[in-house]
């Protein structure tokens, strides 16, 4: 394992990210671990204050060279002075020190599993690199990213760093010790924050400057913690959101740890007739599914345990999860699907207490099954058929391989892995795409695991008059195996017939 050291930036009110970090870096089996946290925000020194300097003119003029926007002057906040000095002292050690390679957190950064190979990004890095950036921050992606100065480029498996040069956000990142020497002569003192003082740096002194990818990191503070910017941290809890519905669903608990045996129940295909009706009507509904995982991650306080698709259980997505399930719960318009026994089982208990008003279908439109369902099968041959719009949220592989099948209008990307991390970003590209299209009886599909129905949530309350699907995995099998059934020439064929 690598010994390279790692300089974090903590602020020591926050004791949940430093439990965190020192538990997940010791998993991880990282030793050279630096807190550095003695840079209070209420107790720097003038010298450390002084890196700081509020100026009008030189936002205008670095925001323009930047972001091509003139955003307003405003001061920062100590938080932000706090975290942008401690940033600077530790280039400086590094440069004092003749350390040759580096990494520096924040300490609201969460760690991918696959941290463990930042020995393979040292490796392919050139000898002249100065930065590389580690995260996954607004699910910006080599292949989506687009700026003034900087193109997307083609994403090729097996490449795990990418010459982009720019930054990303300053929450992980790798940084050499030319890196730190040109950071630091140019950067004193600031007036931005701190990652945003690091583009036009790079820009003025063409540094060299990388993004791994697949990430290595996530940026807690995007949706998982509150930023502790200026403001205090904050983790969601997943029972406090459960004690604010009426609706308990204290059975969630008692079936997850075994205690309900479902004896009776079964799946019913014929009620999908119901929904390819809708379709052909030109009807508009909510069609989401929750498996026995979905059920699993509700109740789950296990920050980062990894689900079915190799993502983060992160408590936030557990919360967001269980919200969206409570809210479809009441919706009139909204059919759960994907059956799982102890979905079936929940749903019977709490309908027996008037409790809720969905429409719960015991079917799947999943395609997980051969010979595929008659009535799965007019549900997508009318789906493609619909001369309605039809717009697909999933990743670029999956948006290519489906605008054919299903005449997909438009894509939305979202990162193939944690989807949840990009969860803000992808909502207000719906939102805009929304406003662009100016007009309702919209079809939306999405395969984006969990973060679906996160996402279906939000948007339809927004705008109810469309149609939500969540058509899951089961076009997978175009493009790869991501499940034990969908693997086969066999199922391919099957798929076939799906739009033929």
């Amino acid at each position: 394992m690598s010994n390279i050291p790692i300089f974090i930036i903590h602020y020591k009110k926050l004791t949940e990210r430093k439990e965190y970090l020192s538990r997940r870096l010791n998993e991880l089996g990282f030793s050279n671990v630096n807190w550095v946290e003695d840079i209070d925000r209420d107790t720097m020194t003038d010298e450390q204050l002084a890196m700081y300097q509020f100026s009008s003119e030189k936002w205008y003029e670095l925001n323009l060279t930047w972001f091509h926007v003139e955003s307003r002057p405003r001061y920062l906040s100590k938080g932000e002075i706090a975290c942008g000095v401690t940033h600077i002292l530790i280039y400086k050690h590094i440069i004092d020190n003749n350390i040759k390679n580096a990494i520096i957190f924040e300490d609201d950064v969460i760690l991918y599993d696959n941290f463990v190979n930042i020995d393979k990004i040292l490796e392919e890095l050139p000898s002249d690199y100065h930065t590389c950036f580690l995260n996954d921050a607004f699910g910006w992606t080599v292949e989506n990213y687009k700026h003034n100065y900087f193109k997307s480029m083609e994403y090729i498996p097996g490449k795990n760093v990418y010459k982009m040069g720019c930054s990303k956000c300053a929450d992980s990142f790798l940084i050499s010790y030319e890196g730190a020497k040109l950071l630091y002569n140019n950067i004193i003192p600031f007036c931005l924050p701190i990652d945003w003082m690091h583009n036009p740096i790079y820009i003025n002194n063409n540094m060299n400057v990388y993004w791994a990818q697949p990430a290595l990191t996530h940026q807690g503070s995007e949706d998982i913690y509150k930023s502790s910017v200026g403001r205090e941290q904050q983790l969601s809890n997943v029972e406090e959101k459960i004690e604010e519905d009426e609706i308990a669903v204290e059975g969630l608990y008692n079936l997850v740890d075994g205690t309900y045996v479902n004896e009776n129940f079964t799946e019913n295909f014929e009620q999908l007739e119901h929904l390819t009706e809708k379709l052909n009507n030109c009807s508009n509904f909510i069609a989401v599914r929750y498996g026995s995982d979905d059920f699993q991650t509700m109740i789950s306080t296990n920050e980062n345990s990894i689900n079915v698709d190799n993502c983060s259980n992160f408590k936030k997505l557990c919360s967001d999860l269980l919200k969206s399930y409570i809210y479809f719960l009441k919706n009139d318009n909204a059919y759960i699907l994907s059956k799982s026994k102890i979905g079936y089982l929940v749903e019977d208990d709490l309908k027996n207490k008037n409790k809720i008003s969905s429409n719960m279908l015991y079917s799947d439109i999943l395609l997980n099954k051969l010979p595929v369902n008659k009535y799965q099968l007019d549900f997508y041959k009318t789906l493609k058929k619909s001369n309605r719009m039809k717009i697909y949220i999933s990743n670029i592989s999956m948006i290519n391989a489906l605008i054919p099948v299903l005449n997909i209008s438009y894509g939305i990307i979202v990162p193939e892995i944690n989807c949840y991390t990009s969860k803000k970003i992808v909502t207000m590209q719906i939102i805009d795409l929304i406003k662009k299209i100016n007009k309702d009886n919209l079809i939306f599909l999405f395969s984006a695991g969990s973060c679906s129905n996160i996402i279906v949530h939000e948007i339809s309350k927004l705008y109810p008059n469309n149609t939500y699907i969540d058509i899951g995995s089961s076009f997978d099998g175009l493009i790869r195996k991501s499940r034990d059934f969908n693997g086969t020439v066999e199922y391919q064929e099957e798929l076939i017939k799906c739009y033929s």
